[in-house]
């Protein structure tokens, strides 16, 4: 494989990473900061909490 092939693969692959942070950076903004649905916010971190709280081994 040519350079410019790895050169584009890597600019292909920051561009992706980097939509997704700011994807995931505005799904958390807006679950945290929505002030009149706090049964919703409630759900996302009791979720998270399961999600996080198991041992990955």
């Amino acid at each position: 494989m040519s350079r410019s092939l790895w050169l584009r693969f890597f600019a292909i692959s920051v561009f992706f990473a980097l939509l997704l942070s700011l994807f995931y950076l505005r799904m958390i903004r807006e679950v945290t900061t929505r002030p009149g649905d706090e049964v919703q916010r409630s759900m996302y971190l009791f979720i998270a909490r399961i999600v996080e709280g198991h041992d990955y081994a």
